[in-house]
């Protein structure tokens, strides 16, 4: 089974965007969040030997048992549902936790009264739970003064818990070329990936963040600290 580099998708102003008929105010935005995704070769489907040998010879393409990906048996519609159920709660989860922090750390905001589907997050043909992190950003920039972008393209992979934990993710390396073709300057990587960044294309910083006050406080440094300085 081969694994590539999807199209990103830049966050605004269709995936993530406040309800019309809600109590949510958005902000302008003078940058852009991407989310990530990786193309899978689906659960029992055939790879030639050409489209194979393609693959392997190619760099930003992997070429792996589809054991590793898949629990044997496994149909794509199984697949396919299960994907889709881990979209949706990476989504939920962003508007919550994205809520939680704005209500903690902007008690007089009047964020206590927005309520969860005045945030609209709408993503087609992509599933798994990778993109809870970068929505949770998204929902935080749209939703405060705050300049989080400042005039940047921003990419970041990651699931996000309840208590914003920032998990790790499958197909980072590819992710990364992903980002670097949208003109990414800014990679938010989860800590427990970053053993497997072989190499980091040139002109992208990859900051290390293991729960959202991280992705955050990454996002306002100047030099965020990066997957080589966490043995330090």
């Amino acid at each position: 089974m081969g694994i590539t580099p999807g199209t990103p998708q830049g966050i605004f102003p269709e995936i993530v965007k406040v309800n019309s008929k809600g109590d949510a105010t958005g902000y302008p935005t003078d940058g852009q969040f991407y989310l990530l995704t990786i193309r899978v070769t689906s659960p029992g489907s055939y790879l030639s030997g050409v489209e194979g040998i393609y693959r392997w010879v190619r760099t930003d393409q992997v070429l792996l048992p589809s054991s590793v990906i898949y629990p044997p048996g496994t149909t794509f519609e199984e697949e396919d549902k299960q994907s889709k159920a881990e979209m949706k709660g990476s989504q939920d989860f962003a508007r919550t936790v994205a809520l939680d922090y704005l209500i903690r750390n902007y008690p007089s905001g009047g964020y206590e009264k927005i309520k969860a589907e005045d945030i609209l997050i709408d993503v087609k043909n992509t599933g798994g739970p990778s993109g809870g992190m970068i929505f949770t950003l998204a929902v935080i920039e749209l939703l405060t003064k705050e300049n989080l972008l400042n005039g940047r393209s921003v990419a970041g992979t990651g699931t996000i818990a309840k208590d914003g934990k920032i998990g790790a993710i499958g197909g980072i390396e590819e992710k990364l070329v992903a980002a670097k073709r949208a003109g990414v300057e800014l990679f938010l990587a989860p800590k427990e990936n970053c053993a497997e960044l072989s190499s980091i294309p040139e002109g992208i910083t990859v900051a290390a963040v293991g729960t959202l006050d991280e992705a955050v406080a990454a996002l306002n440094s100047k030099s965020p600290r990066g997957c080589d300085s966490l043995g330090a």
